[in-house]
């Protein structure tokens, strides 16, 4: 039997519309992922803000708090990726596809072509952005295995988010956290912020959490 599709891996509802599926072999699909990108010496970029009522209330109406972190975490990573951009080029791609999305991611790197065109380019504070290809191009997961990949591990490592914060209650949550310790050695940088907003933290000082690793992030 020759078989032309796999299924979709979504980490936060693995394999869940294919029947007989067991806890164990979910873990298995989790493990191989990790191994897949620890094997390919992959560098993985993270960055997230927690989002608070008050974060929520600062977004104010013409945006949600969602859309707000999602920008934030954007042009954060862009900036990681400076020393990578001084020597390598970048395609951005994100899962999905929706109108706001695709006005707030472009319009960084649009705005910044545009400025450098104009000879201005010394006065941006994002150096190399001319290497990242386009301004932001969107695929379904559904049909893009390594945007699969992506979101598997962005999973993974959110499961460890919350075992830091001790609300992790099931065993199996427990046991993708440790896997998802594993992809560690793969982080270039790994932040999760909270922002402070009239002197004050709007979220838990204990969501704060930076991992760097410096040769990944040096390409």
């Amino acid at each position: 039997m020759l078989f032309t599709r796999l299924p979709h891996l979504h980490g936060s509802s693995m394999l869940e519309k294919h029947d007989q599926v067991t806890d164990d072999l979910k873990l298995a699909v989790f493990s191989d992922v990790v191994d897949l990108v620890l094997n390919a010496e992959l560098s993985l970029y993270r960055v997230g803000y927690y989002v608070s009522s008050t974060f929520r209330k600062i977004a104010g109406r013409s945006e949600t708090g969602e859309e707000m972190g999602q920008g934030f975490a954007w042009t954060d990573i862009v900036r990681y990726l400076e020393p990578y951009l001084e020597n390598n080029y970048v395609i951005p791609i994100m899962d999905g596809f929706n109108e706001r999305q695709v006005e707030r991611f472009s319009q960084l790197i649009g705005t910044t072509s545009m400025i450098r065109s104009q000879g201005h380019e010394e006065i941006l504070s994002i150096r190399h952005t001319n290497r990242i290809i386009g301004e932001v191009f969107f695929a379904s997961h559904r049909h893009s295995v390594l945007t699969q990949i992506v979101d598997v591990c962005s999973y993974l490592r959110h499961m460890c988010d919350r075992e830091r914060a001790e609300i992790l209650k099931s065993d199996f949550a427990i046991e993708l956290a440790n896997i998802g310790e594993c992809l560690k050695p793969s982080m270039a940088i790994e932040v999760v912020k909270v922002i402070r907003y009239e002197g004050k933290l709007t979220g838990p000082k204990d969501i704060i959490h930076v991992v760097t690793n410096s040769e990944r992030l040096n390409g």
